[in-house]
């Protein structure tokens, strides 16, 4: 019989989902700061809605970075374009998810 080791391709597969939205938001972001690129969108980005993206996104990055030196610079990289784009500084992370 065979034994089962689900820990590992998971954390992998995980991992390799939050680079990838730490990507949408870098092209996302760089979208919304565009006038020409984001003309040409299917739906609007609200500052608000590009807000509550990048906010959640941190919020979850931030939950799991202590563990991945690169996930902690994406964080930063992360708060830094929310402060360039936004002109506000992310709110405080709480611990909870």
């Amino acid at each position: 019989m065979r034994k089962f080791s689900a820990p590992a391709p998971f954390l992998r597969f995980f991992s390799s989902l939050l680079f990838r939205q730490f990507g949408n938001m870098l092209v996302l972001s760089a979208v919304y700061q565009s006038s020409r690129m984001r003309q040409r969108l299917p739906l609007p980005i609200s500052q608000n809605t590009i807000r509550k993206l990048l906010d959640r996104t941190i919020k979850v990055l931030t939950s799991v970075a202590p563990n991945s030196p690169v996930l902690q610079t994406d964080v930063s990289i992360l708060k830094k374009i929310r402060e360039s784009v936004l002109h506000q500084k992310p709110p405080r992370a709480s611990r909870t998810l």
